[in-house]
């Protein structure tokens, strides 16, 4: 399968699937990635926090990703997802909209002064939870 790398704010990057479809949604600072034939939805959003140069520690942006996480949200532990340099925090729910179950699952890639957060949506809950594979393919330009 061919894929193609993206570059986000704050020297991340992401790589999809070359067929995905992406967008930038500007009133949120999101960037949106999903697949043609499907509706499973990533939203990658990034942060930075730094004072006087210096740049937040991973305990202040950890605190930042657990407030971005929805309210009713438990703690999903896949210790073998690791992305390089960063600590991975992944919380999911499933809630109801238009009488369908949706699956939600957060993460969160945190390192000094960074969170980039990955939304994952989708009313396939496998394919949700799959999904989670693409955040190996996540990095950062140091």
């Amino acid at each position: 399968m061919k894929m193609q790398r993206y570059r986000l704010p704050f020297q991340w990057t992401a790589a999809f699937p070359a067929d995905w479809i992406h967008e930038y949604d500007a009133e949120s600072d999101q960037n949106l990635f999903y697949p043609p034939d499907s509706d499973l939805t990533f939203r990658l959003t990034a942060f930075h926090a730094e004072k006087a140069g210096v740049p937040a520690p991973e305990p202040v942006m950890e605190t930042v990703f657990a407030k971005s996480a929805p309210e009713n949200s438990t703690v999903i532990d896949i210790p073998e997802l690791v992305v390089p340099g960063c600590t991975v925090l992944i919380r999911g729910c499933n809630y109801e909209e238009d009488g369908q179950t949706v699956a939600h699952i957060c993460a969160g890639c945190i390192c000094e002064g960074n969170l980039l957060t990955v939304n994952i949506f989708g009313t396939d809950a496998k394919q949700v939870y799959e999904g989670l594979a693409y955040l190996t393919l996540i990095g950062r330009e140091i």
